[in-house]
């Protein structure tokens, strides 16, 4: 029985966050590591990026959505491995491999 080589995506504890393995290349088996999505659940929703009483919405230029973009997003995507830019309107992009297309 032959088996595709195992991939992995680290948290910032070097841990694997998510691997997977696959049988002839055909059927992927996943794994997730939960303590380590739920201390990531636990830090996005603990960033203070609600809409205020008597709003509607809030601006993509709001200090804290900024802050949620740079510290929070933009920093778990850095430790696992990725390249990215935060834009004016603080939209975070990882690339994880090299442009194409």
């Amino acid at each position: 029985m032959h088996r595709a080589p195992a991939a992995s995506v680290r948290g910032t504890d070097s841990r694997p966050a998510v691997t997977a393995s696959g049988v002839s290349g055909a059927t992927l088996l996943w794994s997730v590591d939960r303590e380590y999505v739920w201390s990531l659940f636990e830090r996005f929703v603990a960033a203070d990026t609600s809409v205020r009483l008597g709003e509607t919405a809030v601006s993509p230029a709001d200090p804290r959505v900024a802050a949620f973009a740079s510290d929070v997003a933009a920093r778990e995507l850095r430790a696992l491995g990725a390249v990215v830019e935060v834009d004016s309107l603080n939209n975070g992009v990882g690339r994880f491999s090299a442009l194409s297309g």
